[in-house]
């Protein structure tokens, strides 16, 4: 094989790489779920981590031709110490595939030196990802995780007009006097999870909503956090209620909440979310309009 040479790339590499990831990231063996399966909306994910200094990807390439991509997003680097892995993408037709995986792979740990996690989230049926991580340490997890989508056909066909939350519960948005609660209750649900309680806090803007639900006497009854994933899509990272305030649609009226602004408010055609194995509400992601897309398959080396 010829001697290839590993960059990191840079702001006027985005285009390229994402078509580049497109063009792999739709065949199913090769299917990464860390990132999308089309060009504009790779691009803009790329853009949105660049900008807050979590993302790193790396190059392969033979002279000029670009024969491979590996890399990710994660805590703001080179600082950050948990990072989750887009790829590794690499042309079908290139000899000696790990090879080239091996080569960006290497590279790339070299510009995290604070890095103690890596993860990643691959489809159920790709075989070749999965292969490629087993043989590199990683420790798969027993349990998938599945993607679920919904349309605004959907949404709009789900609309219960009977369905009411009690009086006494009210939705807003973040209140800091609820801080010490929502960082219990996320911890609590989330233990790997994500975003941190402080980074949800800091990311409110017009593109990312934290709404907590409250119930009689100022109780903190459960929270949601949505966000513009990208140009047409939103996604809902999580969502958690309170043990003693479930099966009270504490947690479908938060959903339909989500639902409303990411159709109505901020006009997209698509909401997603990523639920697992043990997750007992996936009865109510149907219910407002989710459908499942695909199954998947999460793992993860610590390093030493």
């Amino acid at each position: 094989m010829q001697i290839l040479q590993y960059k990191t790339a840079v702001s006027k590499d985005f285009d390229q790489i994402a078509a580049f990831i497109a063009s792999i990231n739709t065949k199913i063996s090769n299917h990464c779920l860390h990132c999308d399966t089309e060009t504009q909306i790779i691009k803009n994910e790329i853009k949105d981590a660049h900008l807050r200094n979590e993302i790193c990807l790396i190059m392969a390439l033979k002279e000029t031709e670009l024969v491979g991509v590996f890399g990710g997003d994660g805590e703001p680097l080179p600082n950050g110490k948990r990072f989750w892995l887009w790829g590794p993408f690499v042309k079908e037709d290139i000899e000696e595939w790990e090879k080239v995986a091996d080569g960006m792979l290497l590279f790339l740990l070299q510009q995290m030196p604070n890095n103690k996690e890596l993860w990643f989230f691959v489809n159920a049926k790709a075989n070749k990802l999965r292969a490629y991580y087993q043989k590199k340490g990683f420790e798969e997890r027993e349990n998938q995780s599945h993607v679920y989508v919904a349309s605004k056909t959907n949404y709009l066909a789900s609309q219960n007009p009977n369905f009411k939350i009690p009086s006494y519960f009210s939705i807003l948005s973040f209140e800091p006097s609820y801080c010490n609660a929502l960082e219990k209750l996320h911890t609590s649900a989330f233990p790997d999870g994500g975003y941190s309680v402080e980074e949800m806090i800091k990311m409110q803007d017009n593109k990312h909503s934290l709404w907590i639900i409250i119930a009689p006497n100022e109780d903190f009854a459960g929270y949601l956090f949505a966000a513009v994933q990208a140009e047409n899509e939103g996604y809902i990272h999580f969502l958690a209620i309170e043990k003693r305030y479930r099966k009270k649609g504490v947690g479908e009226a938060l959903m339909r909440k989500a639902l409303h602004w990411t159709f109505e408010e901020q006009q997209l055609s698509q909401a997603a979310l990523t639920v697992g194995d043990k997750n007992n509400a996936r009865r109510l992601y149907a219910k407002v309009g989710f459908e499942l897309l695909y199954s998947g398959v999460g793992g993860v080396k610590k390093q030493s």
